[in-house]
């Protein structure tokens, strides 16, 4: 599906201080929550006598583009979208080696990085653009090979799923994403149990080979949460150069189910199916497993390898 963007061009008074922004906002993200968060930003910098303006981007202008000609003396890009708008956004920060520091606001149904952050509310990104907290955080790359050959590559900052997981993002109706937001992928995961074919996977961790069989799902993750919220990886830092591996074994419908609880929680990393690691290279190869970067399915596939790609520079709220 193509993105429409919304771009707001605005410079934020801090004391005797000049804060250049560039804020990109997907309204079609979240099923037309983008537009509406983008519109509760704009009154409230608009309330607050700070100075803006808006700029509605063409169906045919990419976001790859757009930040490719962003003025260098823009000092922070804030994104309002989900997982994959914030995905794309990076993408066009490493591609086009841009050194602005990232800005997330959640405007869709996922919102992963604004949850580390600490800026899923207005109140708390206004206070992080005033104390302008920054940490370093991980890009990793994927570099895939789906079923039917198709080769991609794809920079991400949250998670790659494959498995349950990512039968589930697939599996999600679109009514429940845009009634309930990162909630509704539940829907998706509960499908995914009743659908779910463990398959063959080989596993790769800096040149170690981990495990050989067939699995559940396994969940790549550089910062602790999915789908909302949900302590997945509980042990990741995105600042560490390393990529969280949880890895469920073969599992029966009713053993997945019975652990579904203790995944809502944390508290699986015990559980006798799970392998729990960290790499700085991860490669798998699989029979044809489903797939999925940053909340965006794309279908099944034969071999994947992440690597560490970079750093970008993230505001986050510490209080």
């Amino acid at each position: 599906m193509k993105l429409y963007f919304w771009f707001i061009y605005t410079s934020i008074i801090v004391g005797e201080e000049m804060l250049e922004i560039y804020v990109l906002a997907n309204p079609l993200a979240g099923y037309k929550r983008g537009i509406v968060v983008a519109r509760k930003i704009s009154r409230l910098l608009r309330d607050n006598g700070f100075d803006f303006k808006l700029r509605v981007i063409k169906e045919n202008e990419s976001i790859l583009d757009v930040i490719s000609e962003i003025d260098d003396s823009f000092e922070y890009l804030l994104v309002i979208g989900g997982d994959g708008t914030v995905r794309s956004a990076v993408e066009g920060l490493m591609l086009h080696k841009k050194k602005h520091k990232l800005i997330c606001f959640p405007g869709g149904t996922g919102s992963e990085l604004s949850i580390y952050a600490n800026t899923t509310t207005i109140r708390n990104l206004i206070r992080a653009l005033r104390n302008r907290n920054t940490t370093r955080i991980d890009v990793f790359l994927a570099n895939v090979t789906l079923k039917d050959g198709t080769k991609l590559n794809k920079y991400f900052v949250a998670n790659l799923q494959i498995g349950h997981f990512a039968l589930g993002v697939k599996e999600t109706p679109p009514l429940a994403k845009r009634l309930f937001y990162g909630s509704g992928y539940m829907v998706g995961i509960f499908k995914a149990i009743i659908k779910r074919r463990n398959r063959f996977a080989r596993v790769m961790g800096d040149n170690e080979e981990i495990f050989s069989g067939k699995i559940y799902a396994i969940h790549l993750g550089n910062v602790p949460t999915t789908r909302g919220g949900i302590l997945i990886a509980p042990l990741a830092d995105p600042a560490d150069s390393l990529i969280d591996m949880m890895l469920a074994k073969a599992l029966s419908r009713m053993e997945a189910l019975s652990a579904l609880p203790s995944v809502l929680n944390g508290e699986h990393l015990s559980h006798p199916a799970v392998i729990y690691k960290q790499f700085h290279r991860i490669y798998i190869i699989s029979e044809g497993d489903h797939l999925a970067i940053d909340g965006e399915y794309l279908g099944n596939f034969e071999k994947v390898t992440v690597t560490h790609a970079g750093k970008i520079d993230l505001l986050w709220n510490t209080s």
